[in-house]
């Protein structure tokens, strides 16, 4: 398997998948300029098997419309996302004219090489979820947008190859920000966002040795800071007394990342 994050965070989201004969899409808050542009630079062409969508919010489907007309394959999302992203484009949806594969938040199916497992994350939407991807022993789970994760999924999720895990802000930056107030309970709350000490100490329940690469992923510019995560997560990782010197660890923003192969 490899994998790239395109664009992470609240000004665009979107994650690249491959295996040997399948590659997927999740999300697709970003331009098609842009997502066209990160398939010339790494020379991958665009036969897409599937866009999985975690869920209606704008930086996560802003780039639908286009993409879907220029790289035609399916899209899986659940029921409440499709009303969500019809109830956005005023009763047009931008969707209608896809073919679009209707999933439940707890559900297994296949894409090409892969296997996939849909999840519920907690999130202020109407059904929302993230995933688990895997191809020949190799495993990816995508984590994003959610208030929390129960402790009933540790097991689904964990010893994975590859997290893509949400550490979305400091609360004290965050509390201390220009945001309304309405708006900084809401990304605590439990249909928010993961802080820097929630996705760290949940990577720390599901990492194990099969772990090889962790991406950072949906970092608020305005309420967190690299050096924040970094000492956080040595604070954390050093508390559960875990050796993680094997795991690349990656920060990610709206730019992509280099494409990274899980099998080296």
């Amino acid at each position: 398997m490899k994998i790239a994050m395109v664009a992470s965070g609240s000004k665009g989201n979107m994650c690249y998948i491959e295996s040997e004969g399948t590659k997927i899409l999740i999300d697709a808050g970003i331009s098609c300029k842009r997502l066209t542009k990160f398939l010339d630079d790494n020379k991958i062409d665009g036969n897409f098997s599937g866009i999985l969508i975690t869920h209606e919010h704008t930086d996560h489907i802003s780039g639908l419309l286009q993409i879907t007309k220029k790289y035609k394959c399916p899209l899986y999302m659940t029921e409440g996302t499709r009303r969500g992203i019809r109830e956005k484009s005023n009763g047009i949806s931008i969707i209608d004219n896809n073919d679009i594969r209707i999933i439940g938040q707890r559900e297994s199916f296949e894409i090409g090489d892969f296997s996939i497992e849909s999840f519920p994350t907690f999130h202020d939407v109407y059904e929302p979820c993230c995933y688990k991807v895997t191809a020949q022993n190799k495993s990816i789970v995508y984590i994003t947008d959610t208030g929390y994760v129960p402790t009933a999924f540790y097991e689904l999720l964990s010893n994975a190859s590859c997290y893509v895990m949400e550490v979305n802000h400091d609360p004290e930056l965050l509390m201390n920000s220009s945001r309304p107030y309405e708006t900084r309970v809401r990304i605590l709350g439990d249909s928010g966002h993961l802080s820097n000490e929630d996705g760290l100490d949940l990577l720390s329940h599901i990492m194990g040795e099969n772990t090889k690469v962790v991406f950072y992923a949906h970092i608020s510019e305005e309420c967190n800071l690299w050096n924040i995560i970094e000492s956080e997560s040595k604070r954390i990782y050093e508390g559960y007394s875990l050796d993680v010197s094997g795991i690349r660890f990656i920060y990610t923003n709206q730019l992509s990342t280099e494409v990274i192969s899980l099998w080296k």
